[in-house]
């Protein structure tokens, strides 16, 4: 698989798995305020945001000598 596919794939499992868990809370937390879901939307970026930086570093390809 070639280094793009591989980061498209990470981008989409990342993406589906963190915001399906965000709008599953949202959802199932009604009766919180609306600051909570805000922090908690400001998480999954954070999150997605680290997950996709080591992801891209892990899948990097090794350099050819």
């Amino acid at each position: 698989m070639s280094f793009r596919y591989k980061s498209a794939l990470l981008s989409l499992i990342s993406m589906a798995l963190i915001y399906g868990w965000f709008f599953v809370t949202l959802m199932t937390d009604q009766h919180s305020r609306a600051l909570a879901h805000v922090g908690r939307l400001a998480m999954t970026v954070v999150i997605l945001a680290v997950v996709m930086a080591v992801g891209h570093i892990l899948l990097e390809p090794a350099p050819e000598r």
